[in-house]
């Protein structure tokens, strides 16, 4: 059995500005780096995606870093492999991507870097070779140029070359679901009904695994897909996230698609399979199976794609009844059938 369920979403897109920092832990020439994420305060947020790679141009045109390998060293954050200074002029032009691929790219999470002469791009996959989601939290930074001579102070004392701030985007989507019951207990007693609502499995179908992001860095940001979601979208599986989740009348998790692919939602259904245990006033107790489901794209107004670096929360509710109406009765009588027979008696 099927049944259509209410949805109330809330979408969060993640947004922020990039501050520098002063870094006075290595020399004062050696060039470190100020990691962090956009949220939607527009404050950097805590970078927390491991290591990240980084490509540099000495003045926009002359390689400097190829995908360079920068870790947090003794809470600096810094090239780990080779040490690299400040030239005393000129400019350095940075471009990274998280997590560190190094040159292993049987999963095609290496991004493909272009760079030099004031033009910069990132992709990931290709129509040969798309991308497939995984446990990575893909991210790309804003390209920076930093200026190699040191600030100096008003008094003619060089300072400490600040770090090569690294603002981070996410490339991918994050979808979870969260769930309620709307009722748990009708009535007084002791004319009290009674449900138990237990999500036996949720599942995402008709979801979108593979694609291509190709970005050009224009006018100061990356030109971003149409819709910001990925080209050439494939893969099609379903997913299931969830196992025996018994509901209270408070959201509580269903379970979290985790990393998706930034798709246009079309086909995609999310699916419940849901056992209800009733009990009745009298003591007696009924239970049931049914399979709820319904369209992404329908649950809400605004929400019609899964949108690079968005975070997406469906909050589900569930009613054990589709209304509250009591059972009531129209009591009819069927008319009696008539026979009128004649008949003589005899004397």
């Amino acid at each position: 059995m099927k049944k259509i369920f209410a949805f109330a979403i809330a979408a969060v897109a993640v947004l922020a500005s990039c501050t520098k920092v002063e870094n006075g832990t290595q020399s004062s020439r050696e060039i470190s780096f100020l990691a962090g994420s956009f949220v939607h305060t527009r404050a950097n947020v805590a970078y927390a995606n491991g290591n990240f790679g980084v490509y540099s141009w000495y003045n926009e045109a002359d390689p400097f870093m190829v995908n360079e390998e920068v870790g947090e060293v003794e809470s600096v954050w810094k090239t780990i492999h080779h040490t690299f200074y400040w030239p005393k002029t000129g400019t350095i032009t940075f471009l990274s991507y998280s997590p560190f691929s190094g040159t292993n790219n049987s999963a095609n999470s290496l991004p493909t870097v272009n760079g030099g002469n004031g033009s910069y791009s990132l992709a990931y996959g290709s129509t040969a070779a798309p991308y497939t989601v995984a446990d990575d939290d893909l991210m790309y930074a804003d390209v920076v140029t930093c200026e190699c001579e040191l600030p100096v102070t008003p008094n003619g004392v060089a300072e400490t070359h600040p770090a090569v701030p690294t603002i981070f985007h996410h490339a991918l989507a994050k979808v979870r679901f969260e769930a309620c019951a709307t009722m748990l207990e009708e009535g007084t007693a002791p004319d009290v009904t009674k449900w138990e609502i237990t999500v036996k499995a949720a599942r995402v179908e008709n979801l979108y695994t593979t694609g291509t992001l190709s970005m050009n860095w224009e006018r100061g940001e990356w030109g971003k897909p149409a819709g910001n979601v990925w080209t050439s979208p494939a893969g099609v599986l379903d997913r299931e996230f969830a196992n025996d989740v018994v509901l209270t009348e408070s959201y509580q998790a269903l379970g979290d698609l985790g990393f998706v692919l930034p798709q246009t939602l079309v086909d995609q259904v999310i699916s419940l399979d849901v056992h209800i245990k009733t009990t009745l006033p009298n003591g007696h107790v009924i239970e049931e199976d049914v399979t709820m489901e319904a369209k992404l794209s329908d649950v809400s107004e605004t929400i019609k794609s899964w949108q690079m670096n968005q975070s997406i929360v469906y909050r589900i509710k569930i009613s054990p009844v589709d209304d509250l109406m009591p059972i009531t009765f129209a009591p009819e009588l069927v008319d009696w059938d008539e026979y009128v027979e004649e008949f003589t008696l005899p004397l």
